[in-house]
């Protein structure tokens, strides 16, 4: 075609399935070809060997090349860069090929396989080629469109709430068309985890209580996406880092810097989408031995058969039991359990030592108390029992029991003169007399 022709136009032709090329413009000159279409000729699409004025465009429109590879970034038609693949040996080119595409569509972020949370994630897009008429978004298993006009726009939360997670992933395909309505895709992969890390504290236990070596720890962690897991101690803003699932030791330098009282450890996790998981135990320092003070009875002090009440300065930071026992002079009673610092000793036991004693024995009260980490005080206080014997005027000891009738008889003699007087003692219930007998021989 073209051959030998010269100073001609050719245009809106479409040029196919030659055996040959789509046009040789061979011997030709002066002919300007633009605004045709050149697809699938067998040896090539155009050869030019002229070199006299032959033109593969009209300075602003050039033709359609199947074989053409490039793009039209603005948006107007014309591909860049300018087509060069004609035959020939002129070194022709079309400098205004007819090119129209898809705009291009990137995620500038996230980067692929991010990890969100619960709150719907941001992208940021751009359109590297191309003028987008409109741009929407889809998500996997989810039929609805999301339109957004913006660069930068935040993924819908009720369709992220919804949104159909495969291996724990999201795939959102975000697309872009122009105004010829040529549409073009991506897709952006990210991984969804809603859920903050579970911490099992396994050890220590709630109120545990430990002396100067710092308390072991056992803790389980749930996250399929974890991070980071660590604690801090008490009031103290210092994170030690630990592995999941993991035992070992609270750190003792710190553990040394706080009193002794409450401390709490503060157990920490977080996963790749920035959830925080959180858990805490109390436990107890304890590094003052326990002490215990009488305040009553005092030493020395009279006892009788009733038992004897006590009172109890105790000083200790966590009191695990407190109890007594008694000396009966020869050997310890059994403990007896106290859970107060003030009561009364078991009467049951203190008359089985008190009867026995004769008056003025010493008796020995012990009282004991211990804490949660075994350390143990105690203090004793030594009492005598009171139960002295009664005497009348001639040093006789008069029987135990007290006589509750006395009968004085008076005895007259002829002359109306007193010569005797007979006391008689009867104890109710008791069935006997007991018969004193006081002569008077004095004159009265």
């Amino acid at each position: 075609m073209a051959y030998e022709a010269n100073y001609n136009n050719f245009t809106d032709n479409y040029l196919s399935y030659n055996g040959q090329y789509g046009i040789s413009a061979s011997s030709t000159s002066s002919n300007l070809y633009f605004n045709n279409s050149f697809v699938q000729n067998s040896v090539g699409n155009a050869y030019d060997s002229s070199t006299i004025n032959i033109q593969w465009d009209n300075g602003s429109l050039g033709n359609s090349w199947d074989d053409y590879v490039g793009s039209d970034p603005d948006d107007n038609g014309v591909g860049q860069p300018v087509y060069t693949n004609i035959a020939g040996g002129a070194g022709n080119q079309d400098d205004y090929p007819i090119y129209w595409d898809a705009p291009v569509i990137s995620v500038v972020s996230p980067v692929n396989n991010t990890y969100f949370n619960a709150t719907a994630p941001t992208f940021t897009i751009s359109v590297d080629e191309g003028v987008n008429d409109s741009l929407w978004y889809m998500l996997q298993s989810d039929a609805n469109e999301y339109n957004f006009t913006s660069p930068s726009f935040q993924i819908n939360q009720t369709a992220w709430d919804n949104a159909v997670l495969i291996d724990s992933t999201v795939t959102i395909t975000l697309y872009v068309n122009d105004s010829r309505g040529y549409t073009n895709t991506t897709d952006s992969i990210v991984v969804k985890d809603p859920d903050a890390p579970a911490i099992a504290i396994n050890e220590p236990a709630e109120n545990n209580t430990y002396n100067f070596n710092a308390p072991q720890y056992n803790i389980t962690i749930l996250e399929g996406f974890l991070n980071n897991s660590w604690y801090t101690l008490g009031y103290n803003q210092t994170k030690h880092f630990i592995s999941a699932n993991s035992t070992g030791t609270i750190n003792q330098t710190e553990w040394d810097s706080f009193p002794d009282g409450n401390i709490t450890i503060h157990f920490y996790a977080n996963d790749s989408a920035g959830n925080l998981g959180y858990n805490n135990v109390t436990v107890i320092k304890n590094t003052t031995a326990p002490n215990i003070e009488i305040l009553s009875p005092s030493s020395n002090a009279n006892v009788e058969v009733t038992a004897p009440s006590y009172s109890l300065n105790i000083t200790a930071i966590n009191i695990n039991a407190t109890w007594y026992r008694i000396w009966d002079g020869t050997a310890w009673t059994t403990n007896y359990s106290c859970s107060n610092s003030t009561g009364t000793i078991n009467q049951t036991i203190w008359t089985s030592v008190w009867t026995p004693l004769s008056h003025e024995d010493v008796i020995a009260i012990q009282f004991f108390v211990n804490d949660s980490v075994g350390r143990e005080a105690n203090a004793t206080v030594q009492v005598k029992k009171y139960a002295p014997p009664s005497t009348n005027g001639n040093g006789d000891t008069p029987p135990a029991d007290i006589p509750d009738i006395v009968v004085i008889i008076i005895i007259v003699g002829a002359l109306g003169a007193v010569i005797g007087v007979i006391v008689v003692f009867v104890k109710s219930g008791s069935g006997k007399e007991v018969e004193r007998i006081d002569k008077i021989t004095d004159e009265l």
